[in-house]
């Protein structure tokens, strides 16, 4: 770009510069590109086979974590997104959009966007913006795509702030506001959007938004080219070009004192912030010079001093180049341990580069011992300092790993934890959200940082508010339960609630519970029943136990033994051990089904050898009674004292009365003893 062609009293940019004419509204490759990111590619490192799914066909390359290579992705998809999870939502729509194992249909894949908004899941908003925008599905309707993007925007969605700062910027479906667009693409542009961050520099350099200001300008092209954005890149080498070219001519540009000059004076933000560690431009940049050949004829060995020099003085952003230099022997004779030292000096100033770079070492072992423990640890440092491609590695290596978050797989059911696993596949932007959820895991147990609770919590709320289920579940826990806070009932229910909001049915039924019993918030069994109803319908069993109980008992709706039957049968039947238990009692009663001795034998059991302390005491009483089983009272009083073990009142009473018995030769030989034990059995007790 010429910058000469900029005035301040006519900004005007061209759409090229932006990149817009790239995604022509008339087409889908743009919106494509936003769904992309979202699309699951499992295990692109670790591919070893092609899986064909014998249901519905779809092919796809599977690695070698056995774990999972029975799961069709497509299958997959297609039975969470109807179950109501939003981000399945958007996989699915992606597929349809993109004809992925399926047979394109836009119209479908709005549906399914649509869907995901209506649960008011970010990322379709952005989708279904471009939709609007592109008439992709749907009629064009441009307003709308301005209210969708708004609304994303506002909730901090980097891909949208950026998208309304352009509509604002050529007044497309709203007034024409360039102050509006700074404000926005700016705001995208900090959280590291490269797109947004070239339209800032162009921004600076045409004086939009303000006076020109060419450091500011050169500072935001620089962010952008460190990406990899290619216009980014092309942008701040040529404002770079024409800076250095009319700074001073009658100077030699080998004087690194003109450049220390240029970068002081010149500037309101000062060196440190036109060059961040970690962008495109290393320090020094007189080094950087005879390393491209800018002014000067290239040379490695001179480049290599340079560095040295600026590396051994305490440089961060050097020692992390001159540690690259040695790993690929550029002017100085190749030193994999050289080059391993000098990254981790970098890397230990806290240079975000260098912090992946260090976790790449240990991951493949270069210059020193390989590691997969510490190299999850510095690209888990690099990821929440906000680098990008750390980022990125970060989740690969846990991937392959498969570090997923067991720590807190106690809080999950089967179902929910292989949700948030596939969820962790299919959305690139929860990757965040799942390293701060790992560096809160760090805090929370002392893993290679010094544990603090509060700085736990922190993280935890900062992966949970970005809707990373295993955060939200993982804070409702730690504030019911006191675990390193203090018991906040109403704050535990806050992050339950999000996670039903957003279509959890563990959260739905966990919500459900809490209304009923009035924890943490005012008893109200009409909603309670609304939640665990949402929870029974995805087929979570405690969601449908806790109806069935509604049903059973007539709470907050129509009392219906049939209804409460089938539910209790349904979730026994996935080894929900109350419903198992339950529906024990329900054959043992004759209680809205036919009595059958035999069945609540077996469903009682069930229940007792999953660790159901009611269901043991039970079980004690059928052995005692022999009901459904013969007679046997050690056996009755070995389940009494499991359930006494675990506090259950009636296991206690009927352990200690049948010890007594059992003590007492005359009365255990008395085999038409009383049945007063009776008053002491609560079938229905939870």
């Amino acid at each position: 770009m010429n910058i000469e062609k900029k005035r301040k009293d006519s900004p005007e940019i061209a759409k090229d510069d932006f990149g817009i004419n790239s995604c022509p509204e008339s087409e889908i490759p743009e919106i494509k590109r936003k769904v992309r990111h979202i699309y699951m590619v499992l295990y692109r490192k670790e591919r070893v086979m092609r899986v064909e799914c014998e249901k519905c066909g779809f092919a796809w390359d599977q690695g070698n974590i056995t774990e999972i290579t029975l799961a069709c992705p497509l299958c997959a998809d297609r039975e969470m997104a109807e179950q109501g999870h939003a981000y399945a939502q958007v996989q699915l729509g992606s597929r349809y959009l993109m004809g992925e194992g399926i047979g394109q249909d836009l119209n479908e894949a709005f549906s399914w966007f649509q869907k995901a908004a209506e649960q008011d899941y970010i990322e379709a908003y952005d989708i279904l913006a471009s939709c609007y925008l592109k008439g992709v599905g749907v009629e064009r309707d441009r307003s709308e795509a301005v209210r969708l993007y708004n609304i994303a925007a506002e909730r901090g969605y980097a891909s949208s702030q950026y998208y309304l700062g352009l509509l604002y910027y050529e007044g497309t479906g709203v007034t024409k506001d360039w102050g509006k667009a700074f404000q926005w693409i700016e705001k995208s542009a900090a959280q590291g959007n490269p797109e947004a961050q070239n339209v800032m520099g162009l921004f600076c350099q045409s004086g939009i938004g303000g006076k020109e200001n060419l450091p500011k300008a050169l500072f935001w092209f620089n962010k952008s080219a460190s990406q990899g954005y290619e216009l980014g890149q092309q942008n701040y080498d040529e404002l770079r070009k024409k800076l250095i070219e009319n700074f001073d001519k009658d100077d030699p540009l080998k004087d690194e004192e003109i450049l220390k000059k240029f970068y002081h004076e010149k500037t309101e933000e000062g060196r440190d912030e036109v060059f961040e560690p970690g962008f495109a431009e290393p320090l020094p940049d007189l080094a950087n010079c005879y390393k491209s050949g800018l002014g000067v004829e290239a040379n490695e060995r001179e480049t290599f001093r340079m560095y040295s020099s600026a590396a051994e003085k305490g440089d961060a952003v050097a020692q992390r180049v001159l540690g690259h230099m040695y790993n690929v022997g550029y002017g100085v004779k190749a030193d994999l341990e050289k080059g391993f030292y000098w990254i981790q000096k970098s890397a230990f100033q806290g240079d975000i580069v260098a912090l992946n770079n260090l976790g790449t070492v240990y991951q493949e072992g270069i210059g020193t011992e390989k590691d997969l423990k510490k190299a999850s640890f510095w690209l888990n440092k690099s990821a929440i300092r906000g680098n990008k491609v750390g980022l990125e590695n970060y989740c690969d290596l846990r991937r392959a790993m498969m570090v997923l978050p067991e720590k807190a797989s106690h809080l999950f059911t089967v179902d929910e934890y292989n949700s948030m696993r596939l969820e962790m596949d299919i959305r690139e932007d929860c990757n965040l959200a799942l390293a701060q959820f790992d560096w809160g895991m760090r805090y929370l147990e002392g893993d290679e940082v010094d544990q603090d609770i509060g700085e736990a919590v922190r993280w935890f709320e900062k992966s949970a508010e970005q809707g990373y289920i295993a955060a939200q579940v993982q804070l409702a826990d730690m504030y019911r339960n006191g675990k390193g806070v203090e018991i906040d009932l109403p704050e535990a229910l806050k992050w339950v609630r999000m996670g039903a909001e957003r279509g959890y049915s563990v959260f739905q039924q966990d919500l459900g519970y809490s209304l009923e019993y009035g924890i943490g918030t005012t008893k109200s069994i009409k909603e309670a029943v609304r939640w665990y109803r949402a929870s029974a319908e995805k087929g979570y069993p405690l969601g449908q136990c806790g109806l069935a109980n509604c049903y059973q008992s007539g709470t907050g709706v129509k009392k219906n033994l049939g209804k409460a039957f089938r539910l209790f049968s349904l979730a026994a039947e996935k080894g929900e051990r109350q419903s198992q238990r339950f529906l024990g009692v329900m054959y043992l009663d004759g209680n809205g089904i036919k009595r059958d001795y035999d069945k609540a034998f077996y469903w009682t059991q069930k229940s007792a050898s999953l660790g159901d302390s009611q269901g043991q005491s039970n079980l004690g009483y059928f052995y005692e009674h022999g009901i459904g089983v013969e007679k046997d009272l050690k056996q009755a009083l070995h389940w009494y004292s499991l359930a006494a073990s675990q506090g259950c009142e009636s296991g206690q009473a009927n352990y200690k009365k049948l010890s007594d018995v059992i003590g007492n030769e005359e009365d255990v030989s008395n085999e038409n003893g009383d049945d007063d034990d009776d008053e002491l059995i609560d079938f229905n007790a939870d």
